[in-house]
């Protein structure tokens, strides 16, 4: 992992205090990542789930997806989890519930307003849809058929600036040098409609090649291109969005070295499944210290293996048959009859209370949702509290619903648990 910092265009690599352990004798795959407050989850180059904490500098292995990641549009949302859209269906880390999308690759994902979209991708054939995952499950946004919208693509890069969603790059051809997008201009979706706005170039600068697709990340008002052209190093590009125009790139910092990763040859131990989850081969890693940019270059394999290859497809509506089962023992008791439906606290600018164990409780009543991050619950749902907000609010995964956001308290039969002092 490399930091760039915005600043003084300086590159330095992070030494892990622990190095990532992965089986290399394994075939390189399309990498996914994300990124949530100062930790960055992703795949090693086997495929291997794994996150590696900034601060202290240290991979850790985790519980791993019940089907493979690769080529999955991978999106952080604010309650700390993170989708992975991949080639059978969309499944949550840190929750245990699914909802079908159709099969997929190589879409890109973003987060906008707290909401996380999906766009494009190979299904079959080339897609131009934009959908959310909502309460009742995927609705279309955008059906990509209406005039002026975007061509059909895949390996785009999407990121979120000012409440819209940016789109450039990607590819329309089964070899992605046979691209026949036009890259004259910027995509821009808000109010319900697509629109383009055209760029131009300052004196030395230029714009990637729309198939060289790799990450990209916002900071300010400066979209940060990590593509490949034709070094294996990458190339770093800078998009003034405010202005419009390419102010930089392409340049080859860091130097050609860094493709060499401090490995173990060995295989990775084995993690008991779980329900996992996670754009395109671009991928929002995020800001770190401010200014940092934070870029994970072995998701510079990924266009490596992309260049020659056709996305395979799982046949429609086949899904992954392997499921997260939950400990018999965090099944305590079930809530009393409660006729009537929780009226939630007024909301606040609340901060984090406390973190309480992973528990099974169970829906004491219904509750029916008036913002997008909150979550329906009816009785008897069986609920987990990730955590306890100042304001009687928590945020939750209801398992029964497969839905995660936030909830009422009152709305659950929580008992003594979250008293003071208890």
């Amino acid at each position: 992992i490399w930091r760039y910092e915005t600043l003084t265009a300086i590159w330095s690599q992070l030494v892990p205090r622990t190095p990532p352990t992965y089986n290399i004798a394994k075939p390189n795959q399309p990498l996914v990542t994300a990124c949530v407050g100062s930790t960055i989850y992703g795949t090693l180059p086997d495929g291997t789930f794994a996150s590696y904490d900034l601060n202290a500098n240290v991979w850790t292995p985790l519980a791993q997806p019940t089907t493979t990641l690769r080529g999955s549009a991978t999106y952080a949302l604010v309650n700390s989890t993170i989708r992975a859209v991949g080639a059978r269906s969309v499944f949550q880390y840190l929750a245990s519930g699914s909802c079908a999308y159709p099969p997929i690759t190589s879409a890109g994902g973003v987060v906008v307003a707290g909401v996380g979209y999906v766009y494009g991708g190979f299904a079959g054939g080339l897609q131009g849809m934009l959908k959310t995952l909502g309460l009742d499950g995927w609705s279309v946004v955008a059906d990509g058929k209406a005039a002026g919208s975007p061509s059909l693509r895949e390996c785009m890069y999407l990121a979120e600036w000012n409440g819209k969603i940016i789109l450039w790059g990607g590819t329309n051809q089964v070899d992605l040098t046979d691209n026949t997008l036009s890259n004259s201009g910027i995509w821009f979706f808000a109010a319900g409609s697509w629109r383009e706005q055209p760029l131009q170039g300052a004196t030395g600068a230029a714009a990637p090649t729309l198939y060289s697709a790799l990450t990209c990340s916002m900071v300010a008002s400066v979209l940060y291109i990590w593509s490949s052209g034709s070094q294996n190093t990458g190339l770093l590009h800078r998009l003034d969005l405010q202005a419009l125009t390419w102010i930089s790139g392409p340049n080859r910092d860091p130097p050609p070295g860094i493709l060499t990763p401090s490995v173990t040859p060995t295989a990775t131990p084995s993690v008991a499944a779980n329900s996992s989850s996670t754009p395109s081969a671009a991928v929002i890693a995020g800001s770190a210290a401010g200014a940092a940019l934070l870029v994970a270059l072995a998701v510079i394999i990924t266009l490596l293996f992309l260049r020659h290859r056709r996305c395979s497809v799982v046949p429609g509506g086949e899904l992954p048959t392997g499921t997260r089962k939950l400990p018999p023992e965090t099944i305590i008791f079930f809530a009393p009859q409660f006729r009537g439906t929780a009226r939630g606290p007024a909301r606040q600018d609340s901060i984090q209370e406390d973190t309480p164990r992973s528990k099974v409780y169970r829906g004491l009543c219904g509750f029916q949702t008036r913002a997008r991050d909150e979550v329906a619950v009816k009785l008897g749902d069986e609920i987990v509290i990730r955590s306890k907000l100042a304001d009687g609010w928590a945020i939750i995964d209801n398992l029964t619903m497969g839905t995660s956001g936030l909830a009422p308290l009152s709305a659950i039969d929580v008992g003594k648990d979250f008293q003071e002092g208890l």
